[in-house]
């Protein structure tokens, strides 16, 4: 890990190549996630395939993060991280071979192994390299680098395929994952730390890595909701004709989380520790699904829509920047992996979760209920945010 001296995240040895690595692999995983799926409905695919290919890939990226602290003791973040670029690149050139359900499932969980242990290894290793000082920047920057590198990247696949085909998307995932496996040269070949017994604070240990894990995982669940069904949903309720407003809301609740998480990291370094954030976090998460829930109900104007998500994401970013780093600072040098994967296992099982439990509100109460449930269940967790809070030495 870097000395006092160190002045600045950008002087971290090791810290932009990761950065670079970091990026170019959520790039090419965004290129693809919307591709696939496609691809499966142009080469006759039934709509269940098409959605299983995500669900499949989901279920591997979990099972994997599972193991990826133990994994991480054995062999470099350098090496996993480069791995990763090459499950994440290669198997999607297979397609074009052949798009029967066998191969996309293969291609799928292989893909999925790629994500899981890159989300994973990004988020143990920025710990590693950088003092705790500038953890919070750090963070904030890693996760800002992510969300813009998906903003960047989600709709050129789309439109690569629309005007040359799909071998084009698959070589141009390839090559951006192949960006990121070359970075890796240039990062230090660190390990995770040998295992201890227990975490800090073994004290009331449930509360110590659950409270935060679960703020992350309510908030992803909502942001499911978004995702999966908000574009559809205003296509239904007549606040707009087409769901291409629903791709405007997405990209604006990825630039508010940037944002949040930038802001996030800095007040947490100013501070010396994170989460006093966490509160407001969940009242700006509540209040955006409130406002998703209004305008779909009362037909509102899109901006209103636009400003649901804007401060939706506000809350979104908070929470994903406070409980990384309250895991961080919870957790011994010899448990930055296990606090990496359980983070990346909230936010992955969370919107797992939340797309099967809204998925059935839907159907059963309608879209601007089930926002109204999302809201009333954000308000819910600040229960947790208080009782984390309280709990706190200082």
């Amino acid at each position: 890990m870097t000395g006092a001296n160190v002045k600045s995240v950008w002087s971290v040895p090791g810290y932009i190549p990761a950065l670079i690595a970091v990026a170019a692999s959520f790039g090419s995983w965004a290129m693809l996630l919307p591709v696939i799926p496609v691809a499966v409905l142009d080469s006759s695919g039934s709509p269940a395939l098409a959605g299983a290919s995500t669900g499949v890939f989901m279920v591997a990226t979990v099972i994997t993060q599972l193991f990826m602290p133990r994994l991480l003791r054995r062999f470099t973040y350098r090496s996993a991280i480069a791995v990763s670029a090459v499950l994440l690149g290669v198997p999607a050139l297979l397609l074009s071979v052949s798009m029967s359900p066998a191969m996309v499932f293969v291609v799928s969980i292989i893909r999925g192994m790629g994500f899981g242990a890159m989300t994973v290894s990004e988020a143990a290793i920025i710990p590693e390299l950088v003092p705790r000082r500038l953890l919070g920047k750090a963070t904030g920057i890693f996760g800002a680098s992510g969300g813009l590198a998906q903003m960047l990247t989600l709709p050129v696949g789309l439109a690569v395929a629309e005007h040359f085909g799909y071998f084009p998307v698959w070589i141009l995932a390839l090559i951006v994952a192949a960006v990121g496996g070359l970075a890796c040269l240039w990062i230090p070949a660190l390990k995770g730390a040998p295992a201890e017994p227990q975490v800090r604070g073994a004290v009331a240990g449930w509360m110590v890595l659950v409270l935060p894990a679960l703020a992350l995982v309510l908030m992803s669940g909502a942001y499911s909701l978004i995702s999966n069904f908000l574009p559809a949903a205003i296509r239904a309720s007549g606040v707009a004709e087409t769901a291409a407003l629903g791709g405007i809301v997405l990209a604006v609740v990825n630039l508010a989380v940037m944002f949040a998480r930038l802001a996030s990291g800095a007040i947490a370094d100013r501070r010396g520790a994170p989460g006093a954030l966490m509160i407001p976090a969940h009242v700006f998460g509540a209040v955006g699904m409130a406002g998703f829930a209004w305008c779909l109900y009362a037909d509102s104007a899109p901006a209103w829509i636009v400003a649901a998500a804007f401060v939706y994401g506000i809350g979104f970013g908070l929470v994903q920047n406070e409980s990384l780093l309250s895991l961080y600072h919870r957790c011994p040098p010899s448990q930055m992996s296990r606090a990496a994967a359980v983070w990346n296992i909230s936010f992955d099982g969370g919107q797992a979760a939340g797309s099967f439990l809204f998925g059935l509100l839907i159907v059963g109460i309608g879209a601007p209920w089930s926002f109204a449930v999302g809201g009333v269940i954000l308000l819910l967790g600040l229960i947790g945010a208080v009782a984390d809070y309280a709990r706190r030495p200082n």
